[in-house]
């Protein structure tokens, strides 16, 4: 099994989960790493965080179009339910957890 097949494994076999696209050197995905360290804080283990270098896993982010970084995406059940570049607030992601988890 692949990277690539490995990663979508993980997206179907996750009710919710949120994967971050990012690079070193990245001032904006410094800033979601701070902010993912909040959203852990507040949902202990009930939301799944995967990070993923685009230059480690260049394959996948060019599937995603991992092009404007940081590029956070929220998986339901295998389907695609938010996607967004730049930095995203804890409250937008504690919002569509919420949303999302019923």
């Amino acid at each position: 099994m692949n990277r690539t097949q490995r990663f979508e494994r993980l997206i179907r076999n996750n009710r919710l989960i949120l994967i971050l696209f990012y690079k070193e050197e990245c001032t904006a995905c410094e800033t979601m790493e701070v902010i993912l360290k909040i959203v852990r804080q507040r949902l202990s283990d009930r939301l799944p965080i995967a990070r993923l270098n685009v230059a480690q896993y260049a394959d996948i982010a060019k599937k995603y179009q991992a092009k404007q970084l940081p590029l956070c995406l929220l998986f339901k059940d295998g389907e695609l339910i938010f996607r967004q570049s730049d930095v995203v607030p804890s409250k937008t992601i504690l919002a569509l957890y919420e949303e999302s988890s019923v």
